[in-house]
């Protein structure tokens, strides 16, 4: 079998402005989203905003603050919760991003996540 080689100049340099993004987005869940991140190592915290900035970017939300947004969306409601059946109503807010733009989007998808979730501690305590 051959050994495959990467020579230095076939590897894209690391984005220093993306590196201090995922960063501080490590730092705003452990922050404000602790009993979700509760657990995670630094490196299974870094490999998700990493598939957050991936996910995001399919969706062409780009801006730092409505990635951050997702990213909190993808910690209460679970990683790939966009393409999960139990969140099928969260699909049509992400579809319509290009439409009416990513933040007006990501903001009402996160308004009626809230509502939902909201919805749901109250009818768990019944």
């Amino acid at each position: 079998m051959a050994t495959i080689r990467i020579r230095a100049e076939q590897v894209p340099p690391l984005d220093p402005d993306r590196e201090r993004f995922v960063e501080r987005a490590m730092a705003f869940l452990r922050t404000h989203l602790a009993d979700e991140c509760r657990g995670l190592g630094d490196d299974e915290l870094r490999a998700f905003v990493e598939h957050g900035l991936v996910k995001a970017a399919s969706y062409g939300i780009d801006a730092q603050p409505d990635v951050c947004k997702l990213l909190a969306l993808m910690s209460m409601l679970g990683r790939d919760f966009d393409r999960d059946p139990a969140f099928a109503w969260a699909q049509p807010y992400l579809a319509k991003v290009h439409e009416r733009g990513p933040t007006l989007q990501i903001d009402r998808l996160q308004r009626e996540a809230s509502k939902r979730l909201a919805r749901a501690r109250t009818q768990g305590r019944r």
